[in-house]
């Protein structure tokens, strides 16, 4: 935790406040945790309208949500997949 506080007070005197600053490994964790949680009987999806930040967007896709993204047919052909 002491690490993470280190880093967002880095990033706000780099960036300036306020700004948003994403923790991919935290979300593909929480993604996880969901996708356990619910065994199954939920799907996780994420409203590109809602936040079109293009950095996040281009972030590789936490695998959890990999099969959630293809039942839902929002990935693209060419989309990289995790190994």
């Amino acid at each position: 935790m002491a690490e993470r506080n280190a880093l967002l007070l880095e990033a706000a005197e780099r960036f300036g406040t306020p700004a948003y600053v994403y923790d991919m490994d935290e979300i593909g964790r929480r993604a996880r945790t969901l996708k356990e949680a619910f065994g199954g009987r939920l799907a996780i999806s994420y409203a590109v309208k809602a936040n079109p930040n293009l950095a996040l967007l281009r972030h590789p896709i936490p695998p959890a949500l990999w099969d959630d993204l293809r039942r839902a047919g929002l990935l693209h052909p060419e989309a990289p997949v995790p190994a």
